[in-house]
């Protein structure tokens, strides 16, 4: 007996850039490929032709249905696979096509469709079709748009689930033209329904269109129609697109800001199947807008769960396949509010495992190991981000922190002269950068930083200190003094503003004004041991043993057990008996 046959039959308009990919994941497997071309004004009927296509021209009747029955007419195969331009079969599973069609008791098979969609997170849309069905007599499709052919199908033998995938890149598209296929589905949809409002299930499809138009208020009032007719439909929904009805309508009512009410629709879903990890998404959503980081915590962990479950059993008809990534990121986000640094970096962990390439990952995963001091996993993800062309303030100065602590100081200036190119009037980025260069030594740089912040916050006069610093580094005493004067004028009393002029008076050798003011600066901040052991090294190089014994003493009656009192208590002793041994 001879093997059925089975002839590929397609509806297609301008499609030249999608058919070849389509056409070639079933070349040599179909015995017959019938393609009804409603108008293309590129290469779209050459391009079949050369796949060995018998193209029809038919014209465009704003009705799906129609055209799709003009292919069933012209196909000659035992069975009909239908497949639109830009859907693919997954690679392996021509050959199992036919196997299937072998089948003497099956009269169609249910073709698992994989639908991703831009910025659904790892959460691909499942769509159940037979696509592969018998070419009987009376076989037709019904509907303007989102045409099927099961009811036809109805009683006339079995109906199985099948292992077949097919690939749809349909809802991939650049906003426009997505935006643009939303607009067309919305005029027939709104035909269909002007038609037979009571068709539920046209209902359900004018809401999701209506959320990818961003027409939330509309789409809240669709899934509420769709709802109301269940009962009284010709086309019952089976109780998983009721539960998926309820959770985007819920969902909708929360991109409106009616929380209460999409929480409970959202609860309504779950009732009727518990395993919607979307459903826990947007209620773990929920809570965060309502500052419950630990109730949206527990969501986000319940949805891992069931994603994790249902990606083992790999259950047929079921609506989602999950790639948890966002769920893994968005549970850290929770995971962050609460203080649970090491779990926020172990969620982010996970979330990239799955989604390398995710943003907003890497750049949590950064800061959570900076503030672990985990430098090494910290810069990691900065250079990730990089690859990536991150190259904005914030980064930059993360960076230079990162590099900092590990030492890196030439790749940390560096780092810090960029942020510097992209917020020079910043305070963080100014201070960060100063003190990068500080440390790799580029002292005209750091001046030149910290003489900026000192003009951005000019009654502060900690810059002009850190000024006076790089200017003595550089050897420039008269610039030095300047800059700790015009710090004296905005804070004469202050002690660090004593004790950073006394401390540079002590290097100068300038031993009286240096005294005097850290004479003033430990008066003025007695809980500063290092104004203790400055003054204490001033008399003694001045020669005022007893005086320096008595800061000395006064130290080391604080408690203070610091090196530099040892150290001066020893050069004390050195002291005191060289001036012993002079002595006559």
């Amino acid at each position: 007996m001879a093997d059925p046959t089975v002839s590929l039959c397609m509806i297609v308009k301008n499609e030249a850039a999608a058919l070849p990919r389509c056409l070639g994941s079933v070349a040599g497997w179909v015995d017959e490929i019938v393609i009804v071309d409603t108008g293309s004004t590129d290469r779209t009927p050459e391009i079949a032709v050369g796949f060995g296509a018998r193209v029809v021209h038919w014209a465009w009747r704003d009705d799906f249905a129609a055209a799709r029955n003009e292919s069933l007419r012209h196909a000659t195969g035992d069975w009909i696979l239908v497949l639109d331009a830009d859907e693919a079969l997954a690679e392996g599973c021509a050959p199992r096509l036919r196997e299937l069609i072998r089948n003497p008791e099956a009269v169609a098979y249910l073709v698992k469709i994989v639908c991703p969609r831009q910025g659904d997170g790892g959460l691909v849309r499942l769509n159940w079709f037979p696509r592969l069905f018998r070419n009987l007599p009376g076989v037709a499709f019904e509907g303007v748009i989102h045409e099927q052919v099961i009811g036809s199908l109805a009683g006339r033998g079995r109906i199985d689930y099948s292992d077949i995938i097919v690939e749809h890149a349909g809802y991939t598209l650049a906003p426009a033209e997505l935006s643009a296929k939303g607009e067309r589905n919305l005029r027939l949809l709104e035909r269909q329904l002007n038609d037979d409002p009571t068709y539920a299930p046209g209902w359900f499809q004018l809401a999701e269109t209506y959320m990818l138009l961003g027409r939330v208020d509309e789409a809240i009032d669709a899934y509420r129609r769709a709802l109301r007719l269940l009962e009284v439909s010709s086309l019952t929904l089976s109780p998983r697109v009721v539960a998926l009805a309820l959770q985007n309508l819920g969902a909708a009512h929360l991109a409106r800001g009616d929380t209460e009410k999409g929480i409970d629709h959202l609860r309504e879903a779950l009732l009727l199947d518990p395993d919607l990890p979307p459903a826990h998404v947007h209620l773990g959503l929920a809570a965060l807008r309502r500052d419950d980081p630990g109730e949206a915590e527990k969501h986000f962990a319940r949805a891992l769960e069931i994603a994790d479950r249902l990606n083992r059993e790999q259950d047929p008809g079921r609506e989602y396949e999950i790639s948890p990534w966002l769920i893994h990121y968005l549970r850290a986000c929770a995971l962050g509010q609460q203080g649970k640094t090491d779990a926020v970096r172990d969620g982010l962990l996970a979330a990239l495992r799955l989604n390398p390439d995710h943003a907003e990952s890497l750049w949590l995963l950064a800061l959570a190991c900076s503030a672990l001091k985990e430098w090494p996993q910290a810069l990691e993800a900065l250079e990730a981000l990089s690859r990536q062309g991150r190259d904005d303030l914030p980064y930059h100065l993360q960076r230079v922190q990162v590099l900092q602590a590990l030492e890196r100081h030439d790749e940390a200036a560096a780092a810090a002269l960029r942020a510097l190119e992209r917020g020079a009037a910043s305070r963080e980025a100014l201070t960060l950068a100063a003190q990068a260069l500080c440390r790799d030594g580029r002292w005209s740089e750091a001046a030149d930083a910290y003489e900026k912040l000192a003009r951005l916050v000019p009654d502060n006069p900690l810059p002009l200190l850190a000024l006076a610093h790089c200017r003595e580094a550089m050897g420039d005493r008269p610039g030095a003094f300047a800059a700790y004067e015009r710090a004296a004028a905005i804070a004469p009393d202050a002690p660090p503003v004593l004790f950073a002029l006394g401390s540079s008076c002590l290097r100068a050798g300038q031993l009286d004004e240096a005294v005097a003011c850290l004479e003033e600066a430990a008066a003025r901040g007695p809980d500063r041991p290092e104004y203790l052991v400055n003054l204490t090294l001033a008399h003694l190089k001045r020669g005022d043993m007893t005086r320096a014994r008595e800061v000395l003493a006064e130290l080391s009656a604080r408690g203070r057990d610091l090196p530099q009192a040892a150290e001066l208590d020893r050069l004390l002793h050195r002291v005191e008996s060289a001036i012993e041994e002079s002595c006559p």
